[in-house]
């Protein structure tokens, strides 16, 4: 909700006294002073301060300092402070919401600056930049920004010393702070954990709700500070590697599905042919044999050419060649291994987007004896012990086929960026998600201001990139996967109510014709219209509408459930982990189990809708 006209602001200037004084917990004295109605309060070695009044032009500050008040006026990021911690009263205030230890850059010159941003992206700590702020702030933005930007185009997680030095060539950096952005970071560790932790903010473009998210996605990346030592990008391969495994099971699941749908719509038609192709010449023969004279001209004429006789033939080979293919549907079962292939490829992106927001069994818990390396490493471990049971149990079930194991097309430039955009293809166009995409984060994280930060600004779109590898916010998360599948099923909705009334009115169409022709005593017809009622039948078996509509509008009625309660949520509440596991929980079990209907009983993880967070905890 609105933030109060009072709200506190802590800043500590002395983080390695911070973990100190956190770790006396059982009384926290300073933290029962805030809720009694103390405004501001003095401890050692650090400085709470409380905004006095938001609306003041001058930003005047009042800070307490043994009983005495002093106005500071100035840029707050001046104070030098590690730590920011917000509420919107004592009430509501949280201990557990710290904000992750890092650093706010605003101007400053680059013989401080360089070591400060390159201590935070070997760290893997969190660092705003402000563009436009001048000096070194603004140069680093740049190049940053730059960065950013050759990563999302090629999804590359690596960028050699030569471009990097072109690029801060360009920024205006010195030849000397070039050599120093070289050798002291590699390519690599440049080019994963810094455009997920160092965040670049631009007040006279962007709105305070969109910095807001930037922050968010940037503390999410560092989640409870935890790093494994010599991780590098290990995390960031594992992931690509499982976005391989599931490109290979869609596009054999591609294949297989058109096998099906070929092979089956082959041997419905032939099936109806052979019924409709008998019905007909035998009408024709027996009333050829009871009233020559009776039969129309051209009929009469054409039973006594070549082609006549042809059909007798016609009659033989159709039944044949449709026993022929429903053997071949049935031996080589391109059904079932569509299904099949259908719910691994949906398994394995269930586990991606969960072990990217490290929920459930992927979350990051702290075990007796286990130390920070050991509980980075333990949700990886499981991560990929179950992708290798998805590809032993995936390929044990392909029985006499095999699985397609072309790479060519999945090692090209951008490969990653393209089967993402293909993951819902119902969805609304391309131009117009990449258009909406801004507007549906801002609309997800509510109360957001739509107007620049500072006066003067000049037009721009703000964006929460992320490149499918690395670690997300529950704001990126939401825009990234839960909003583009409630839209691709809201399309799909649609055209299946559609399929489903066109098979019903079908089939209702060829029993009433049957009925018909049995009152006209045309009993020589009823086979047609019964092979007609099958066909229509066959559709909706095989295409499984009835259970694919309903689960669909199931899963729409879940999402938008989701959604609801993810726009109730205060802004403090939405940082919470219960709140973030039950966005992740909901969307992904809520796919899993459209795609387990879908499938004939691909089998959801969890049959239960996972329980929402009380809000007042």
């Amino acid at each position: 909700g609105k933030a109060s006209t009072k709200p506190i602001w802590l800043q500590v200037d002395d983080c390695g006294t911070l973990s100190t004084f956190l770790a006396d917990r059982p009384g926290l004295p300073w933290a029962q002073k805030l809720r009694d109605g103390a405004q501001a309060l003095y401890m050692p070695c650090k400085e709470p301060v409380c905004l006095d009044d938001l609306d003041n032009e001058e930003k005047c500050w009042t800070k307490a300092k043994d009983g005495e008040t002093t106005c500071i006026r100035g840029n707050f990021s001046s104070t030098g402070a590690t730590h920011f911690i917000f509420s919107a009263d004592a009430d509501t205030f949280n201990v557990h919401l710290f904000a992750p230890t890092g650093w706010m850059i605003v101007n400053g010159g680059l013989c401080k600056t360089t070591p400060l941003l390159m201590q935070c992206i070997r760290d893997h700590r969190p660092a705003v930049l402000m563009k436009n702020s001048g000096r070194a702030a603004h140069q680093f933005s740049i190049l940053m920004e730059k960065v950013l930007e050759h990563k999302q185009k090629n999804s590359s997680t690596s960028f050699s010393p030569v471009l990097l030095s072109d690029w801060a060539s360009h920024c205006g950096l010195d030849l000397h702070v070039v050599q120093e952005l070289v050798d002291s970071m590699d390519a690599d560790t440049l080019g994963t954990p810094c455009t997920e932790t160092v965040v670049v903010v631009n007040p006279q473009v962007e709105a305070p709700g969109d910095i807001l998210l930037k922050l968010s996605a940037s503390f999410a990346s560092v989640h409870n500070g935890i790093q494994e030592f010599g991780e590098g990008n290990t995390d960031q391969s594992t992931v690509m590697f499982a976005w391989k495994i599931h490109g290979h099971f869609q596009d054999n699941a591609i294949k297989q599905g058109r096998n099906a749908r070929i092979f089956g719509l082959a041997a419905m038609t032939l099936t109806f042919m052979s019924t409709t192709l008998a019905v007909c010449m035998t009408l024709m023969q027996h009333q050829r044999e009871r009233d020559l004279d009776a039969l129309p001209p051209w009929l009469y004429y054409f039973m006594g050419t070549t082609s006549w006789h042809f059909l007798d033939w016609v009659m033989l080979i159709i039944p044949a060649t449709a026993t022929l293919t429903l053997m071949m549907l049935s031996f080589k079962d391109f059904q079932r291994k569509w299904m099949s292939l259908e719910a691994s490829a949906a398994q394995v992106l269930h586990e991606i987007y969960t072990f990217r927001m490290r929920v459930g069994r992927y979350g990051l818990v702290h075990e007796s004896g286990s130390n920070m390396s050991v509980v980075q490493q333990q949700p990886r471990a499981i991560f990929t012990d179950t992708l290798k049971e998805l590809l032993r149990a995936q390929s044990a079930s392909m029985n006499t086929d095999h699985l397609d194991s072309s790479e060519a097309h999945r090692l090209a430039s951008g490969w990653l960026s393209q089967h993402r955009r293909g993951l819902y293809p119902n969805s609304l166009s391309r131009s117009a998600e990449d258009a909406g995409s801004v507007r549906d984060l801002k609309a997800a994280a509510v109360d957001t201001d739509t107007e620049p930060l500072l006066a003067n600004a000049e037009a721009g779109e703000p964006a929460l990139p992320s490149d499918g590898l690395g670690s997300l916010s529950v704001e990126a998360y939401m825009a990234e996967r839960t909003l583009p599948l409630l839209r691709d099923l809201q399309a799909q909705a649609p055209h299946l109510s559609w399929q489903y009334t066109c098979c019903k009115f079908l089939g209702f169409l060829a029993s009433s014709t049957a009925s018909l022709l049995a009152a006209f005593r045309l009993t020589s017809l009823i086979p047609v219209a019964v092979a007609l009622g099958v066909v229509a039948n066959d559709l909706l078996q095989n295409g499984n509408t009835e259970a694919r509509l309903t689960a669909a509008n199931a899963a729409i009625a879940e999402l938008n459930s989701c959604c609801l309660y993810w726009e109730s949520a205060g802004i403090m509440e939405r940082g919470m982990p219960q709140v973030r596991a039950y966005i992740v929980t909901c969307t992904e079990e809520t796919a899993l189990r459209v795609v387990g209907t879908w499938t004939k009983g691909a089998r959801a993880t969890v049959e239960v809708p996972p329980r929402k967070p009380q809000k007042d905890s």
